[in-house]
């Protein structure tokens, strides 16, 4: 299930009462949580008998402190819109940080790792012993980096002076998420494809590195940055 809000840290057995949450989250992801809840709801018909377990790509995230959740926007929207980071893709950087523990032969509680999840949709974590405590996605999968059909971080006067240039209105921004030629993470369009993205998603993993792993130099984060980012393909 896509998000879990607030409510859901980790794993649940599917009951009344959980359907009817996953339902009520949907203003929170209105593309994903009514059709994952639709799905348990078939599934719970077909195989009546069979314990069914919700998993949340938000609930690793629940860790993020205060700091690192909230915006620089009036506590009210918080409080009782719920607008804050959440995080998504939690399922994959949990499983990356366990399996690189694994992979270096030490307790997943000992490491501090940047976790890189890398498709046509991408985002990264900062897991420090075992625990997610900065993400690069935000209240919807829309923030941080560059990617398939969405285009990242962008400063908000961007849409304004869309809306004032294009006379595009706010549903028409948003059906413009991507940048033509740029955003298709593993595609070269018109030759500047990658070129774009790597300087996207190496900007965002130096500064995801410098605001969580403290004790490094700044000479050790870029050297990070840089070994990091040779994993996007030339």
């Amino acid at each position: 299930v896509v998000h879990g809000g607030e409510r859901f840290a980790q794993a649940v057995v599917v009951d009344d009462d959980v359907l009817g949450a996953i339902e009520a989250l949907a203003p929170l992801a209105p593309l994903h949580n009514p059709i994952n809840a639709a799905g348990i709801r078939e599934a719970r018909r077909v195989f009546p008998s069979v314990p069914h377990v919700a998993v949340f790509d938000t609930a690793f995230h629940q860790t993020l402190a205060s700091h690192a959740y909230l915006y620089g926007l009036p506590y009210e929207y918080y409080e009782q819109k719920g607008v804050r980071r959440y995080g998504f893709h939690g399922t994959s950087h949990s499983y990356v940080a366990l399996a690189a523990a694994q992979h270096l032969g030490r307790h997943h509680g000992t490491l501090s790792i940047v976790s890189c999840h890398l498709g046509n949709g991408a985002s990264l974590c900062a897991v420090d012993h075992g625990r997610s405590v900065d993400t690069s996605m935000g209240m919807t999968p829309g923030e941080g980096l560059l990617m398939g059909t969405r285009c990242g971080d962008i400063d908000p006067g961007v849409l304004l002076h869309l809306e004032r240039a294009e006379g595009m209105d706010l549903i028409g921004v948003d059906g413009r998420r991507y940048i033509d030629g740029v955003s298709s993470l593993w595609c070269n369009v018109h030759g500047h494809g990658v070129p774009a993205l790597t300087a996207a998603l190496k900007d965002q993993i130096y500064t995801l590195c410098h605001s969580t792993l403290l004790g490094l130099s700044h000479r050790a984060v870029l050297e990070l940055a840089e070994r990091l980012i040779e994993i996007v393909p030339a």
